[in-house]
């Protein structure tokens, strides 16, 4: 297995052998023949190489017109075939325009004749909408170091997909090499004066046949070239040995390279050199331009984000990249050793399913027309893409190119933007509140199960359209809310209306904000909608009771302060009461209780008895009047019978008082009671005869 450097050496080791056979006349052609088959190889191996690379690639011209592009391209953009884009404008046939894109990263590298990074938008693409690429844009250098074109990659940032690089530009100029020339033999003797000259293009001399004869090439040609020959000559008479020499005349009017073998050679009898100068130029143009192609497949193959591995049909590498050398962490002890087995088994230590990773290249080398896309696992959590396909020199299969693309990073991102997703879409399915999101042009894209539940609409009757549940009256606010939002401002607690499905109405209390894609630009806005009619009925409720009982309490108020106006009247009442009867005892009874202290005469007393009776009757008049309705069934001897009683007088001490029987007592007590209708009524009769004397 051989890295691209060996390749380079071994083609150039190739094309020195076919020089070196080409200066026998007899062998040339069948010797031509053979080199173009070898290069033919070469340039196989370099486009399969391009063919693995997974990246959009074109080539133009200083006019921006397309020499080449990859099949890779031809593929992503969706064009028929090579042949139909070759000669066209590459802004014509990549982006649909009429002249030169803005910011063409080719025209910059054109004038700054140094590579140039480019990024383009999903707007700027109207061949592939909604895809963004990375471009990249080399000058490719003659060899007088100006510009003659361009080679430009799109890495497609998407998909992360890499372009392959087209090489059949340098293919045909590789093929010029081995265009069919003519040789120019000469006879030189030893101080290199010209003694035979044999050709059939006389372009290929530096003077006219003519001219020759008698002069040495230290008469015709430049000093430096005529010194550097003539050292050649010295060589070949000294050693005896064939001498190689190249060397660069300008002859015909234009510069050419000759290969010069030089030989000994008897010429009429004295020491000559044979010289046989094949026109080489054509050949050493196309070397350049393979030393050019190689350099460019070089550089593009050590700037992929890819690492690169070309097997032969046994599985040998015979190059790679150094991306490969760093995705695999090959020690350089290895990778100087060229060593298979070693380097196999080192990858393999590094997976956690080596056995699948055999049997898949065993399947591959079996099935040589096959193509392959899977994942690697290794043990240390590195996540490696895996993509091959045949490499192929015209029809055979001559090998087979991996590519392996790191996408670590990358996967743990999407793993954990699914699980950031999937916490999200949780939150959403068990929020008790409705939540829609929409795009930016108003059209839903989700709805939590909270937002069925109230308003009545399904998932499939809602997703990617518009919801008309707005109210008219509501729209004004409504219209509002969605300006300011549109300005970047977030909607919170934001109270409306919004109807249902089957027409209801329900009190709405409304939060949104917008959110943004990873490239900032504005994606759409989530709505958040939690109902509150039952919360605005329950309000309207309790200002309602609370009007109520307001009235009530204002209603109380009044009735309390008429309550106070009477019972302070009351009050009034009863202490004017207690001062007349007071006053009324001083001047009608007592005088009279005195003297009837100090009365000795029966009948006086008796008169004076009458007296306090009578007076005291008036005096108590307001107190029976006030009683007189629960009282006037009773007898005289009943009502004193009750005043005793009020006045906590037992049976026994009011019958003494009235000098009676206890059993007539006791008879009164329950007339009394019958009367005043306490009969089968658990009421003391004296707390009850107080509570009517206190009213």
């Amino acid at each position: 297995m051989a890295d691209k450097s060996k390749s380079k050496a071994k083609l150039i080791s190739e094309l020195e052998e076919l020089r070196q056979r080409s200066a026998r006349p007899e062998v040339s052609e069948a010797e031509r023949k053979h080199a173009e088959e070898a290069l033919g190889s070469a340039h196989a191996r370099l486009r399969a190489t391009f063919d693995a690379i997974q990246e959009n690639m074109n080539i133009v011209d200083l006019d921006f017109y397309l020499t080449d592009v990859n099949e890779v391209l031809i593929k992503n953009f969706g064009l028929s075939n090579r042949e139909s884009v070759l000669g066209r404008k590459c802004f014509e046939v990549l982006k649909g325009r009429k002249d030169i894109c803005p910011n063409c990263a080719v025209a910059e590298a054109y004038q700054s004749k140094a590579p140039v990074y480019r990024t383009s938008t999903p707007e700027d693409e109207v061949r592939t909408p909604g895809r963004s690429f990375e471009i990249f844009a080399y000058p490719i250098m003659d060899e007088n170091g100006n510009v003659s074109g361009a080679v430009e990659f799109a890495r497609e940032i998407t998909s992360r997909k890499q372009a392959e690089n087209e090489l059949r530009e340098s293919e045909e100029r590789f093929r010029a090499v081995l265009e069919a020339v003519p040789d120019l033999m000469i006879v030189l003797d030893a101080e290199g004066h010209y003694r035979e000259i044999f050709t059939a293009n006389s372009d290929l001399l530096y003077a006219p046949a003519e001219e020759l004869p008698n002069k040495s090439i230290h008469d015709v040609l430049p000093s430096e070239d005529a010194q550097q020959i003539q050292a050649v000559i010295d060589r070949v008479l000294a050693t005896g040995e064939l001498q190689l020499y190249e060397y660069k005349l300008k002859t015909g009017g234009i510069d050419r390279w000759f290969a010069g073998r030089a030989t000994k050679f008897s010429f009429q009898n004295a020491d000559c050199v044979l010289w046989c100068a094949r026109d080489v130029t054509a050949r050493r143009r196309a070397e350049d331009e393979l030393h050019k192609s190689l350099s460019l497949l070089t550089s593009t193959l050590e700037s992929t984000a890819d690492g690169i591995l070309v097997v032969d049909r046994q599985g040998k590498m015979v190059s790679f990249n150094q991306k490969f050398v760093d995705i695999w962490r090959i020690p350089d002890s290895i990778v100087a050793s060229r060593d298979d087995n070693q380097a196999l088994e080192f990858v393999l230590e590094q997976l956690k399913d080596p056995e699948a990773f055999l049997a898949k290249v065993k399947e591959l080398y079996s099935q040589t027309e096959a193509e392959s896309f899977d994942i690697l696992e290794f043990k240390d959590g590195k996540i490696l893409e895996r993509y091959s396909r045949p490499q192929r020199m015209e029809e055979d299969i001559i090998g087979r190119v991996w590519s392996f693309r790191d996408v670590t990073d990358r996967k743990q991102a999407e793993e954990a933007l699914r699980e950031s997703e999937e916490r999200h879409r949780m939150l959403l399915e068990a929020s008790p509140d409705a939540i829609v999101v929409y795009d930016m042009e108003g059209k839903v894209t989700y709805v939590n199960p909270a937002f069925v539940e109230t308003f009545g609409w399904s998932s499939a009757e809602l997703l990617g359209k518009r919801i008309d549940y707005v109210s008219e009256e509501s729209w004004p606010e409504t219209r509002t809310a969605i300006a300011s939002m549109l300005r970047g401002e977030r909607i919170q607690s934001f109270e409306t209306r919004r109807l249902t499905k089957d027409g209801r109405i329900l009190d709405i209390q409304l939060s949104s904000s917008v959110f943004h894609d990873q490239d900032g630009n504005r994606a759409g806005n989530i709505v958040i909608l939690r109902d509150i009619t039952l919360r605005k009925r329950a309000e309207d409720a309790l200002r309602k009771r609370e009007a109520e009982l307001a009235e009530q309490s204002r209603h109380l108020e009044e009735v309390n302060a008429a309550l106070n106006v009477l019972l302070k009247r009351r009050e009034e009442d009863k202490e004017d009461l207690a001062e007349r009867v007071l006053a009324n005892v001083k001047e009608l009874v007592l005088p009279y209780v005195e003297k009837l202290k100090s009365s000795s005469s029966y009948s006086e007393q008796m008169t004076l008895v009458g007296i306090v009776e009578s007076n005291i009757k008036e005096i108590v008049s307001p107190f029976a009047s006030k009683i007189s309705s629960r009282f006037l069934s009773l007898t005289p001897t009943e009502i004193q019978v009750a005043s005793l009683i009020r006045d906590g007088k037992t049976s026994k001490e009011i019958a003494t008082l009235l000098n009676a029987s206890e059993h007539t007592v006791r008879s009164h007590r329950f007339h009394i009671r019958r009367k005043l209708g306490l009969i089968n009524k658990k009421v003391n009769m004296m707390s009850y005869l107080k509570s009517l004397h206190d009213e």
